[in-house]
């Protein structure tokens, strides 16, 4: 797809900024729009809106600012006006996107004394075991869903708690480093990023260990902790995916596909993909292809 020169700024994801948004805060699940669009939402930003996203379900690559990330079921990132930021869904993914304009969120802004850092960061929710965060935001979502224009005032409630989750949240980002956990943390996504550059070339957990100076084991442990599956499982995940857009969204056989993935053996290639996917590459394209035609 060609991009264009300057990077789109929207109200919300597809929509020109001249097309206000009918409400200050608003709600919606990830595959009202993601599924519009083949679940990959295009690298964009806004300038006036604060974006809460948590997924619920499957999977989302965040590319911010160039760089990718993953976000698992509950999980949840804050993003500020500004950052340029685009997805990429698993199919079926679902969650909610809480979006809310800066003209709501001014009144508010006095009561934090560190409300700036905000302004200009992205913020990542840890996993919450508690599951407080997501109740939250399912609160919110029912609440909008039986909001009346006219009395927005549960919503509006709703929402300054979860900003108020969202400062408490970069606030106590400053304060982690050397706590063990966070440590994990910050282990694991520097893992998910030398995986999202080296899947096709590097395979193995020793070697993403090697380069992170941990062990293989405590790899897994980081993994297991933060994410909740083995440290192989994050490698085979992005293989998997990258393999579904070659082989829906390109040309390329299957034999192409396995190359550009780093597998010699296409059989072998085919074997890994549908014991992961449960179907061999070459029906998923097939399938793909009917699925896509009018």
């Amino acid at each position: 797809m060609k991009m264009g020169q300057t990077i789109p700024t929207y109200r919300l994801y597809g929509e020109e900024m001249a097309a206000s948004m009918p409400e200050l805060v608003h709600c919606e699940q990830i595959n009202e729009r993601s599924r519009l669009h083949d679940w990959h939402i295009l690298p964009h930003k806004h300038t006036r809106l604060f974006q809460l996203l948590l997924v619920q379900q499957g999977r989302a690559v965040v590319s911010l600012d160039g760089e990718n990330h993953a976000l698992y079921p509950h999980q949840a990132i804050g993003i500020a006006p500004g950052v340029v930021h685009g997805f990429d869904f698993d199919p079926g993914s679902d969650g909610l996107v809480i979006t809310m304009d800066e003209d709501f969120l001014e009144p508010i802004f006095s009561r934090f004394s560190d409300y700036p850092v905000c302004l200009s960061q992205v913020t990542w929710f840890r996993n919450d075991t508690e599951q407080a965060l997501p109740k939250l935001f399912e609160c919110l979502r029912q609440s909008f869903r039986e909001a009346t224009p006219g009395n927005m005032s549960l919503v509006s409630i709703l929402a300054e708690a979860l900003f108020a989750a969202w400062v408490y949240e970069t606030q106590s980002q400053l304060q982690r480093e050397n706590n063990p956990r966070d440590r994990a943390e910050t282990h694991f996504y520097k893992f998910e990023k030398l995986v999202n550059g080296q899947f096709a070339a590097q395979k193995h957990v020793s070697w993403y260990a090697r380069q992170l100076g941990v062990s293989p084991e405590h790899l897994n442990v980081i993994c297991h902790q933060v994410a909740g599956t083995a440290a192989l499982n994050v490698i085979h995940q992005r293989i998997i995916l990258e393999a579904r857009r070659l082989l829906v969204y390109t040309r390329l056989n299957v034999s192409q596909v396995a190359e550009a993935l780093g597998y010699r053996d296409p059989a072998y290639f085919s074997r890994f993909f549908k014991k992961r996917v449960g179907v061999p590459p070459k029906d998923f394209h097939l399938q793909s292809a009917r699925a896509s035609e009018p």
